[in-house]
């Protein structure tokens, strides 16, 4: 057993009838090493440079941080172009530039510059804490989504949204093969996602079913080692620790409400929001609040600073732009990354029962794409029992928005 307040390592169960062979033994008393460290034995070997007639390890090299993330997204962005581009050609009508139809009944009684006929679009999500120069706990997630429009029902528009998704969390130090004891552990977390929006002037409501599974089967070792490789740092060596298979459900309900006021050609917009996610995975609700500063952007856009699911599709016939500051707290009774659960011996920290989040964003439109940046600052999700862990952990959301139909 692990004492909660050492630094001793954390070690996988054994596996059921795996021997350790007799040479392997220990010189003290003979004593057999444990299992998990014969595992590195058949590791492959680290790869070495030459250097005169010996080798060594290659050099870390220090990310070069948000540059070449942003460098990432511009090949990701043309790729969900050209997947955007064949819906695009299919609506003749947008190409030959006939004029929208205009909704007196958006935003109070007052049109939009922003098409209110909401079309499909291309959803591509990066959150990285490497945008905050960090490298801990909530990594690094990325997702995919396509959001088609419905119907219209009483005036509001009714959206369905797929996305796959994958999220990492690790540790502070991912340089051990043994994370200490008092940390986040390693846990990736692939999943699908299904959902319904409905969007109004003054409100959205909107229904979520994620499912995936958690643990090697999601592919976060591999995805982060692409990553660190990309970056040119050294790679993450914890990812035997990480949590077993498991599956992950888990349903999300958001609620929204939005109030536009105008301000000599900018929009105020005041946004509300109520969320709750119940499943084996996660359980949480709370509330959040934020202010936006906008051109020509309908006011349901402030929903999606505070929770990117919330992202109904738009298209601004000019530019348009965007500011917001927001924040939120939520009261949280599951956490399965925090608690660890299927580890034989979990880490020694305590998920904490509240959480604080603050949002602050930037926003650029067109009539062919949005380009949304958050940075976000959001409280410790974990405790221990010294509490040496700073209080907060901050990262960036980077998504674009490619409209079509």
């Amino acid at each position: 057993m692990v004492d909660p307040g050492g630094d001793a390592p954390r070690r996988l169960p054994h596996a059921a009838g795996r021997g350790v062979p007799a040479d392997h033994a220990g010189a003290a008393g003979g004593a057999l090493l444990p299992l998990r460290r014969h595992r590195l034995l058949h590791r492959p070997a680290p790869r070495f440079e030459a250097q005169g007639r010996g080798r060594r390890r290659l050099r870390a090299v220090r990310p070069p941080g948000a540059g070449a993330l942003l460098f990432a997204l511009a090949a990701s962005t043309l790729a969900a172009s050209a997947l955007a581009a064949p819906l695009a050609a299919a609506q003749p009508g947008e190409a030959g530039g006939q004029p929208s139809e205009a909704n007196p009944a958006e935003d109070g009684g007052q049109p939009s510059e922003a098409d209110p006929r909401p079309p499909g679009a291309v959803q591509l999500l990066v959150e990285n804490d490497t945008f905050a120069g960090l490298d801990r706990w909530f990594s690094h997630h990325h997702a995919l989504g396509l959001v088609f429009p419905l119907a219209r029902v009483g005036g509001r528009a009714l959206e369905l949204r797929a996305a796959l998704g994958q999220a990492m969390y690790t540790p502070r130090n991912i340089q051990r093969e043994e994370p200490p004891a008092r940390d986040h552990p390693f846990a990736g977390h692939l999943y699908l996602e299904l959902g319904a929006t409905l969007g109004a002037p003054d409100h959205t409501l909107a229904l979520r079913l994620r499912a995936g599974v958690v643990g090697p089967a999601a592919g976060g070792g591999p995805t982060q080692d692409a990553i660190h490789t990309l970056l040119g740092v050294r790679l993450p060596r914890g990812w035997d620790t990480q949590l077993p298979n498991q599956a992950a459900v888990d349903v999300a309900l958001r609620g929204a409400l939005h109030r536009r006021w105008r301000l000599d050609g900018v929009d105020l917009t005041a946004a509300l929001l109520a969320t709750a996610d119940v499943g084996n995975a996660s359980g949480r609700a709370g509330g959040a609040a934020g202010l936006m500063l906008s051109v020509g952007l309908p006011a349901r856009a402030a929903a999606g600073f505070l929770d990117p699911t919330l992202a109904l599709a738009f298209r601004c016939p000019r530019l348009c732009a965007a500011a917001f500051l927001g924040a939120a707290a939520e009261g949280v009774w599951l956490d399965l990354f925090t608690e660890a659960r299927g580890l034989d011996e979990p880490p020694a920290i305590t998920r904490r029962p509240w959480r604080a989040t603050f949002r602050g964003g930037l926003l650029l439109a067109g009539r062919r794409a949005a380009v949304r940046y958050v940075h976000v600052r959001r409280s410790r999700t974990f405790s221990t029992r010294d509490d040496v862990h700073p209080r907060w952990h901050r990262w960036g959301a980077l998504e674009l928005l490619v409209p079509f139909g």
